[in-house]
């Protein structure tokens, strides 16, 4: 995972880390509308670290990452990748949020091609994503860039049963 590079045209993309802790706990904080749809709360004060620190069960942090999108300076986008997840081959994509002042301007669909680009390079075949269903916005955005529904999980909101669709897209060559 430490070789993934990521080509957006126009803006800065890298791995972050724990340096970079406080800078996307105040981007999470600024964009709170992902984490009210899917928490029924604001990000917490420690949101990002929690964030930062989990991997999927059988993982390790080195088969996980953090990638900010930055204009200049600013963090204006961020996106989480774990390898291998479920299954080899397939990279869970998770925590994908681009600042309300980008958004309706196609960052959120460059963003995830150049992050397909840079996970089928790393011989990845599938992206996989987990969509809450009250997240009435994603459900609309995800199949708009090719991703198709396999399935339903039951899921945990605190103290809130829901359900979120599971949906992939193969990358091809």
């Amino acid at each position: 995972m430490s070789r993934l590079a990521i080509d957006l045209p126009g803006f800065g993309c890298r791995r972050l880390g724990k340096p970079d802790l406080a800078t996307l706990q105040a981007f999470y904080e600024a964009n709170p509308d992902h984490f009210e749809l899917c928490d029924d709360a604001p990000p917490g004060p420690d949101c990002a670290w929690e964030i930062f620190a989990a991997s999927a069960p059988g993982h390790t942090a080195d088969e996980k990452a953090l990638i900010g999108i930055f204009a200049d300076a600013a963090l204006i986008g961020a996106a989480g990748l774990q390898q291998d997840y479920p299954v080899e081959g397939v990279w869970m994509l998770a925590w994908f949020i681009v600042d309300q002042a980008w958004r309706g301007r196609g960052l959120g669909r460059r963003l995830e091609r150049a992050v397909g680009e840079a996970v089928r390079r790393q011989g990845g075949r599938t992206l996989r994503i987990a969509v809450v269903d009250n997240n009435r916005p994603a459900l609309a955005f995800w199949p708009r860039l090719g991703y198709r529904t396999i399935g339903h999980k039951p899921w945990l909101r605190g103290a809130i049963e829901d359900s979120v669709h599971i949906m992939i897209r193969e990358l091809h060559e």
